[in-house]
């Protein structure tokens, strides 16, 4: 899984979210979308590195803006088939609607209490990742 999120006590809480829910994934985080394109990028074109399942991306990040983010993986064919959860504190209806217009998977507004946001996370977990059936390579037929 791919966390994009420039705020450290938010990395903290979904870090701390995951060890209370008990689930044992890879969580890689970058703080920029800059970080997010460089990151996929390499990952796409490093033969031995996998992908990530799940992308857990914030709007509101340094540099390239969370729906430019969402633009560049959904324009990328190695990308596109990757699941993107939008994950802000914005409530707009604008940037719910870019979110989905753009290919958002979909949409959360970033619970404040560590309670619903272990809830959210199991969620997230238990329906991405152990439920929906994902391609495992789908760039090559």
């Amino acid at each position: 899984m791919l966390q994009v999120e420039d705020n450290a006590g938010y990395e903290k809480l979904i870090h701390e979210a995951f060890v209370q829910s008990q689930e044992q994934l890879q969580i890689d985080v970058v703080q920029s979308g800059e970080q997010a394109i460089s990151y996929l990028k390499q990952k796409r074109d490093t033969s031995e590195a996998q992908l990530p399942d799940l992308i857990l991306l914030d709007l509101n990040v340094p540099d390239i803006n969370g729906h430019e983010v969402l633009r560049y993986i959904r324009a990328d064919e190695q990308l596109k088939h990757i699941p993107v959860i939008i994950f802000s504190t914005s409530d707009s209806e604008k940037d719910i609607l870019q979110s989905y217009q753009l290919g958002a998977n979909a949409y959360v507004i970033k619970p404040l209490d560590l309670r619903e946001l272990i809830q959210f996370i199991s969620l997230l977990v238990d329906f991405w990742l152990k439920t929906a059936r994902l391609p495992s390579e789908p760039w090559q037929h």
